[in-house]
């Protein structure tokens, strides 16, 4: 009887002694790290550990949080993460804000893209655009002066637009007016200079009315533009 009841309260105290171990060691834990306390901050929410100053996020961030900020065209993190990503990134030149997007060169509906700027319009029943930038009136031109010499993007040049191409702008003026007076410098120019002519004299389109007329190239009185065109891209 006296070997059971020794043998009994030898394993209480076992039981004791090993329970303060787990207990002693619990309470030696003190790395939040350790314990999951891993976030800086939690815009969603979350629990900031007891001896430190990092947090435990909810799992549920805003869908807004998207980026990790570590792909090609990322220089740097903007803010505080959610689950290991942000709301922005830092970019790299040329890059979009936007997740860190490069930036869009090219047609894309009526609008034509360098780098994320619209440089040309159009309308749906046109196949070419036209520049956002007015050039002149300081002419008289030549295809290489401003047409060919104006780029809608690098190595993307324009040249000048004949009879045959204002005519359609004509056509198309009133929505051209609405794109130029949104992401250019103004409406269409009254008149412009085709390229065109006969000995002594230059063919000028008139924008208000449709017609076409001739100047001596030597009257520096009548003042007029060059419209480029982008047909191919």
């Amino acid at each position: 009887m006296y070997n059971k009841y020794l043998f009994f309260n030898i394993i209480t105290v076992i039981s004791i002694l090993c329970l303060k171990s787990v207990r002693a060691q619990c309470l030696d834990v003190k790395s939040c790290d350790a314990l999951g306390y891993t976030e800086i901050s939690c815009p969603n929410g979350g629990i900031k550990c007891p001896f430190g100053n990092t947090w435990s996020c909810n799992s549920t961030c805003d869908e807004a949080y998207k980026y990790t900020c570590s792909e090609e065209g990322y220089i740097g993190t903007v803010g505080t993460p959610c689950n290991g990503k942000y709301v922005y990134c830092s970019c790299a030149d040329g890059y979009d804000l936007d997740g860190c997007q490069q930036l869009f060169t090219g047609a894309k509906g009526n609008l034509f893209y360098c780098r994320g700027e619209v440089t040309g319009v159009k309308t749906a029943d046109m196949n070419f655009y036209i520049s956002l930038v007015t050039l002149g009136p300081n002419g008289p031109y030549t295809d290489d002066d401003y047409g060919r010499g104006y780029k809608f993007c690098d190595n993307l040049s324009g040249y000048q637009a004949g009879s045959s191409s204002l005519g359609i702008v004509y056509k198309n003026k009133d929505a051209l007016n609405s794109l130029l007076t949104k992401y250019g410098d103004g409406k269409l120019q009254t008149t412009y200079w085709t390229g065109s002519g006969y000995t002594g004299h230059s063919e000028f389109f008139n924008m208000s009315n449709n017609t076409t007329d001739y100047v001596r190239t030597t009257d520096g009185s009548k003042q007029f533009y060059v419209l480029s065109i982008l047909t191919s891209w």
